[in-house]
């Protein structure tokens, strides 16, 4: 059980990392959706 901690570590920053990403890609996409709103509705 010495390597579990490591492993864990790993798969919280690789979950870390992850959850960045989708939150990055979210906000962005709701960015472009405004954007794009604005562009229609005009």
């Amino acid at each position: 059980m010495v390597y579990a901690p490591d492993r864990l570590f790993k798969g919280v920053k690789k979950l870390a990392n992850y959850v960045r990403y989708i939150t990055f890609w979210q906000s962005s996409f709701v960015r472009n959706m405004q954007i794009y709103g604005t562009l229609f509705i005009k």
